[in-house]
């Protein structure tokens, strides 16, 4: 997992929730200096807390490692 990556795809999901860090960090419970490293992308959120942020941020674990992948990027054909 690229770690700004991740980052980046934490912040385009908070953006798309209208929602900050302080308040992600809130409802995950993790203190605020730490949501702000694994969005900028100095620190990698565990697999847990990836979870935590999935149930939250309404998406799945792989959008906030992977990003979010466009309709024909699932066509395999």
């Amino acid at each position: 997992m690229n770690k700004c990556a991740i980052g980046n795809n934490i912040v385009e999901h908070l953006r798309r929730n209208h929602m900050s860090q302080k308040q992600l960090a809130e409802k995950i419970n993790v203190i605020e200096a730490t949501m702000s490293r694994w969005c900028a992308g100095t620190r990698q959120p565990s697999v847990y807390a990836l979870k935590r942020m999935s149930l939250v941020l309404r998406c799945t674990m792989e959008d906030l490692t992977y990003g979010l992948l466009e309709e024909h990027e699932y066509d395999n054909s």
